[in-house]
């Protein structure tokens, strides 16, 4: 450098000393990527799918030319940061993310990879992922998590939404889907519009099961639903076995005999009996332990 000429400043987007933002390969291959989205979601002219943000083919073949001049650490960069984009869209697009109940400190750890794995609910729902999502022998796919409030059962559901897309709901707006289906049956469609989003999610999570159907959380002619909503669910998705379904509820794991818990309501009448014998099969049902990260304890 000649005596007196000021060295550049490092590139805004990615760091680097070699290059302007401008010219910056990262900046390019995001922006390509963002507008190949875009045109691909305005020529369906239809919501987002909740299915996992992926880049086609054309995307694709941009971002290796753009990677051809980019050096090792700005192609580590660029998968960092497209990792972290997908992430972000999968939590925004399942309904899990605020107004959801993920906050929005929960999100960017998820984001940033900076949660603690080995809080109880993090490791359980992390081994059955793996376990449930092989492609040779996969495991069981559904898991219930029981345990009080606070113990990390949201946020790992929040972890398996961000590793593959996803829905999540809670049991009060299942079951008003529910009613709505229940109510337009005679109709030529069968009211199927109101619950295939749930037939059809590669993983579904239910919050808020509840596991003592005396309590009064819930408004009377939706309580009367739960047996029956419940049922369809597990019957529906236990039989497609790509289907991967988390449901969380706060009542604790208990035991079948004596009946108690979420374990009794299986067994004693609560639930549909077919619902245990389906349950029994091809569920696991987990209880979380741990003190509750609420209240600043994180």
């Amino acid at each position: 450098m000649a005596d007196g000429e000021t060295k550049a400043p490092p590139c805004a987007e990615c760091g680097s000393s070699e290059h302007v933002l401008d010219a910056c390969p990262l900046r390019a291959m995001i922006e390509r990527d963002a507008r190949l989205r875009r045109e691909r979601e305005e020529r369906r002219g239809a919501e987002r799918p909740l299915a996992p943000v992926g880049r086609d083919l054309a995307a694709v073949i941009e971002a290796t030319a753009a990677m051809a001049t980019a050096s090792d650490e700005d192609i580590h960069r660029m998968e960092v940061r497209l990792r972290r984009q997908e992430r972000n869209e999968r939590l925004l697009a399942s309904g899990v993310a605020e107004p959801g109940p993920l906050r929005d400190e929960d999100r960017r750890m998820l984001l940033d990879e900076t949660f603690d794995p080995n809080k109880h609910a993090m490791r359980v729902v992390r081994g059955w992922l793996a376990r449930a999502t092989d492609t040779v022998t996969p495991d069981r796919n559904m898991l219930v998590l029981c345990g009080e409030r606070g113990t990390g059962k949201t946020l790992a559901a929040a972890w398996a939404i961000a590793q593959m897309g996803g829905r999540y709901v809670t049991l009060e707006e299942y079951l008003r889907d529910y009613a709505r289906w229940q109510r337009d049956r005679s109709r030529e469609d069968g009211g199927k519009a109101e619950l295939s989003r749930y037939d059809a999610s590669g993983l579904l999570v239910i919050d808020e099961l509840r596991g003592d159907l005396s309590r009064d959380d819930l408004d009377d002619w939706l309580a009367k639903l739960e047996r029956p909503a419940w049922h369809r669910i597990v019957d529906r998705r236990q039989s497609r076995r790509r289907q991967l379904t988390i449901a969380l509820t706060n009542a604790k794991k208990g035991e079948v005999e004596p009946p108690s818990g979420f374990l009794g309501a299986l067994v004693d009448g609560t639930y549909d009996g077919r619902t245990y014998d389906r349950m029994r099969r091809d569920a696991y049902v987990i209880g979380i332990e741990g003190k509750s990260m609420r209240g600043g304890a994180l």
